[in-house]
């Protein structure tokens, strides 16, 4: 190689360095100016997300999982209700001859189940004992614990009782191991797997939770158990010298079809091998089981990413010969547009949406001839002078018989 050859490489090489010194300080000003996280994927960024809440000693929920303090730590799950978590409202009418009630808003049970009462392990022969997996739609947020769907099934069909397996901000992995590994254990008569758009993305894989993974087309679970909060603070390890701008390519060329996409793909993955487990475990135990579909909460409209999960959420479900009901279909039936009306703001469904929603499940169960057929009834959530909730229902083919379901009790008169 001659002189001119080896300058003019030497200066290529050079300016090389220099457009990645460039580019390393440019992205690294970017990441802190807008304080995002560098990662090369979401599951690197989940981890680095965990540790930085771990370490907000300024956080009184630093070690929850989650942001609330009903939340706990799982082995199996990495999430759990607290048990026996009682927060109710004390309010004293002093306009209705200053009465008080207790009004009910959080409470489990011993077994970490959202509910007003016990259960026991055993089943009892002279009830259908339901179990629902899901997450915020399930849990029943924004409405009173007697006004969630889940409730209002056992309200609905006779010697029932209905096990609110619920997490708010949970997705199908964590779903699916609460099937598993406490579901079960009460051996349910039926199982209601009630599945939500978000609830197949929010599956992708982090520290704090179980991770789900499919090889040899068989479904493993790692990281079991997987660190508390606590331990993440204490044993994580942030790396010590990282490139900002080679992370940050490999992240967007991992996710160049968009990150949601990437989400739903790896979901989709896991909820075809969850979905068989689920229905071969029903069989063998001689239950039941059937997938809700939740297409939407209050005043939302479906983008066109989650319409196409939906359609092929169905086409799956039809593929498997699994049997399944969907929100939509349920609301449409009974000419009901999910919203809020009350200025509330609720997201999710009113006290009259989580009934009829409730009504459409006992239905799908009643034309599948897994229980008998029971009443119908129209709904009417009314709110009070002193802002007391009631739902009426009304008998459907009698209309004097009429039901009213408060959310609290009264404790002095």
């Amino acid at each position: 190689m001659n002189k001119e050859l080896k300058i003019k490489f030497s200066l290529l090489c050079v300016s090389i360095i220099l457009m990645l010194i460039i580019g390393e300080v440019v992205i690294r000003f970017y990441y802190h100016a807008t304080d995002k996280i560098i990662a090369k994927d979401q599951e690197e960024l989940c981890a680095k997300g965990a540790y930085i809440k771990a370490a907000n000693v300024n956080d009184p929920n630093r070690y929850n999982p989650g942001d609330t303090t009903y939340l706990e730590y799982s082995n199996y799950t990495g999430i759990r209700p607290k048990a026996n978590w009682n927060v109710n409202y004390i309010v004293t009418l002093e306009n209705y001859s200053n009465k008080k009630i207790k009004y009910y808003i959080f409470n489990t049970n011993s077994k970490h189940i959202r509910g007003l009462k016990d259960i026991n392990y055993t089943k009892n022969p002279n009830k259908t004992r339901i179990a629902i997996l899901g997450d915020s739609f399930t849990w029943g947020a924004d409405v009173s614990i007697k006004f969630s769907y889940v409730s209002m099934l056992e309200e609905l069909i006779p010697n029932s009782e209905v096990l609110n397996f619920g997490i708010e901000g949970i997705g199908i992995d964590t779903m699916y191991l609460r099937w598993k590994y406490e579901a079960l254990k009460f051996s349910p008569d039926i199982v209601i797997f009630a599945i939500y758009t978000d609830n197949i993305a929010r599956a992708q894989p982090c520290i704090h939770k179980p991770k789900l993974i499919v090889k040899d087309n068989k479904l493993k679970i790692t990281n079991i158990p997987p660190p508390s909060y606590e331990e993440i603070y204490k044993t994580y390890k942030e790396p010590k010298l990282e490139s900002y701008l080679i992370k940050h390519l490999l992240y967007n060329l991992k996710y160049v079809k968009g990150v949601s996409k990437t989400q739903y793909e790896y979901g989709f993955d896991i909820l075809d091998l969850i979905l068989d487990e689920i229905k071969d475990k029903s069989k063998e135990d001689n239950t039941h089981f059937i997938v809700l579909i939740i297409d939407r909460g209050n005043d939302y409209i479906n983008t066109k990413v989650e319409l196409r999960v939906i359609e092929r959420l169905k086409n799956m479900l039809k593929q498997k010969n699994i049997k399944y009901i969907d929100s939509e279909s349920i609301f449409w039936k009974e000419n009901y547009i999910p919203t809020d009306n009350s200025n509330r703001t609720i997201g999710h469904f009113t006290p009259e949406g989580n009934s009829i929603l409730a009504q459409g499940i006992k239905n799908k169960l009643e034309d599948e001839h897994i229980i008998p057929k029971y009443k119908d009834y129209t709904f009417k959530w009314v709110i009070d002078y002193y802002g007391l909730d009631t739902l009426i229902l009304q008998n459907k083919q009698n209309s004097s018989d009429i039901i009213k379901i408060y959310p609290y009790e009264v404790i002095t008169s």
